[in-house]
């Protein structure tokens, strides 16, 4: 390679315009130099698109998680419904089942209108306040009668409120009530009791199915997707049910074994009131 095209190559002029003060031959570490800020430069911009793709991937992994979640509650509304309408030709003509299913059918109308508003917006609309969790737990077996085993409450000895989304905490009782009946003869029982303990409201659910070992536990329970129920379920249950109570600063623990029953037990933190009652009682003893 000659000296006129030696300048020509580093980037300089043959008229000798910006003709540098010393020449010199590119050589090997040149080109090292060129392609390694050549592969920096297209590491850069896969790097661009790859964030680009990760950031739509992201918006539709939301929307598809509560896509899924909606599609849950729905499958749930719509066995209610289905119930009602298996149950009107040889209860239509009496009162009481025209009343209730007046109220189921309200009931149903008024939960898949919020729905379809939070599929719409993408996202759950939330309203915190404070709930009194035994008029919930009567919620949720109103909710469930239609099933059997009919779950049955251990009145609690005081009233014990939280803060939260009402619609959401039935919807996640609701879940483990239904999975729990799912799992009992309907000659068994399904059991739900509620008190407090420290700061904190206890709820339990406990049936007398068929149980759990500890590897499905472990390794199934809480993955989502996951079910046992086949096309008859979706697996988000109980993912759902220990995403809430760990967004709540609580707990889940289940208490299970074969052919024994499963107790799920749901630990959340009271509202602020209750937990200055509480105080208030320790001082004055």
């Amino acid at each position: 390679m000659d000296r006129e095209n030696t300048r020509i190559m580093a980037g300089h002029s043959p008229d000798g315009l910006t003709s540098p003060r010393v020449y010199r031959d590119i050589n090997w570490e040149d080109h090292d130099l060129l392609k390694t800020a050549g592969q920096q430069l297209a590491n850069h911009l896969a790097l661009m698109d790859t964030s680009d793709e990760l950031a739509n991937a992201r918006q539709f992994e939301t929307y598809n998680r509560l896509s899924a979640f909606i599609v849950h509650d729905l499958k749930n509304l719509v066995a209610q419904l289905s119930l009602v309408v298996k149950n009107s030709e040889k209860h239509k003509n009496n009162p009481e089942f025209i009343t209730d299913a007046m109220e189921t059918l309200t009931h149903s109308v008024e939960k898949m209108n919020r729905l379809v508003s939070q599929l719409r917006k993408g996202k759950v609309a939330l309203s915190r306040r404070k709930v009194d969790l035994h008029d919930a737990l009567q919620d949720v077996v109103i909710q469930q009668n239609n099933a059997l085993p009919v779950p049955q409450i251990e009145q609690p000895a005081e009233a014990i409120s939280i803060t939260t989304d009402q619609d959401r905490l039935t919807a996640v009782l609701g879940h483990l009530v239904q999975n729990a009946q799912d799992a009992t003869d309907k000659d068994g029982w399904v059991k739900l009791r509620l008190y407090k303990r420290e700061n904190q409201a206890i709820i339990e659910i406990e049936d007398s199915g068929c149980g759990m070992d500890k590897s499905f536990i472990r390794d199934r329970l809480f993955k989502p997707f996951d079910t046992t129920k086949g096309n008859a379920g979706m697996g988000i249950g109980v993912f759902e049910a220990r995403q809430y109570v760990q967004d709540h600063g609580g707990s889940l623990e289940v208490v299970s074994k074969p052919g024994e029953g499963s107790k799920f037990i749901l630990k959340l933190l009271l509202s602020d009131s209750d937990i200055e009652a509480i105080d208030y009682k320790r001082e004055v003893i």
